[in-house]
């Protein structure tokens, strides 16, 4: 929503002061998109596709040229910069990529997954990349699935789930949060909406998620309090689990870290 690629429903967003509604070519504007897959042309010399990136943001003619000449010496690519994009490594490719989001010097660039299928080496660069694009005052918004990736290159995270967002906050503060938390799995066939009821306002539990048939329980006292919740699946599904003898406990306990 944020990039215009979705309109929103409702509600009112801004980037850099810009209304993605109200005015949706000037938030564009003040934004560099890198998306998964890369939008440049393969037919295209990394020179021209950045050139042509500068006209289509309306970076003015006399910049063109020393613009793409400066982003491809700061990513390495200016030995390179009249071959064409499509015979370009992985790497390369991701790294012009990012080039051409930074040609009209936009204040926020979006990073959608950059490091995902990069082989070792090429994902140790680009994450240099990032780190000193935040040193030079662009704000960065990264999405990724690797844990370590977003410690180690955001200032705040925001824990996306099925589309909503559950949590937001600094790296510490996240761990602040979990660093006591026990988290008690459980496996149960059949699982009823009943017994998912009485687990969740079961004492010492704070949180519970699904997934099939598998409960994880969030709480700090969970082991003191797993005779009790024992006790209280073996009441409400004694007889489910004497048939199927289908139940399995594993207890992640503090300070274990994110699961």
């Amino acid at each position: 929503m944020l990039s215009g690629l979705t309109d929103p429903d409702s509600g009112e967003a801004r980037v850099d002061g810009c209304d993605v509604v109200q005015d949706p070519v000037g938030a564009k504007q003040r934004l560099g998109v890198v998306p998964e897959s890369s939008n440049l042309y393969g037919e295209l010399t990394a020179l021209e596709n950045l050139v042509y990136v500068a006209q289509l943001y309306g970076v003015s003619k006399a910049q063109w040229k020393p613009r793409s000449e400066e982003l491809l010496k700061r990513f390495g690519l200016f030995e390179r910069k009249d071959d064409r994009f499509q015979g370009f490594s992985r790497g390369m490719k991701r790294r012009l990529t990012i080039a051409a989001a930074l040609v009209h010097q936009p204040r926020i660039v979006f990073l959608d997954e950059p490091t995902t299928g990069l082989d070792i080496m090429s994902a140790r660069g680009l994450r240099k990349t990032i780190r000193e694009l935040q040193k030079s005052s662009v704000s960065v918004l990264l999405t990724t699935h690797l844990i370590q990736e977003a410690e180690d290159l955001c200032g705040r995270i925001a824990v996306i789930v099925k589309g909503k967002i559950l949590l937001v906050d600094t790296v510490d503060g996240m761990k602040q949060r979990v660093k006591e938390t026990e988290i008690l799995e459980l496996e149960l066939e059949p699982l009823s909406e009943t017994l998912m009821n009485v687990l969740k306002a079961a004492e010492g539990v704070e949180q519970m998620t699904r997934s099939d048939s598998r409960l994880k329980l969030y709480g700090k006292t969970l082991m003191k309090k797993l005779p009790g919740i024992i006790h209280l699946i073996e009441s409400h599904h004694v007889d489910e689990l004497a048939k199927s003898r289908k139940i399995d406990f594993s207890v992640i306990p503090a300070k274990a870290g994110i699961q």
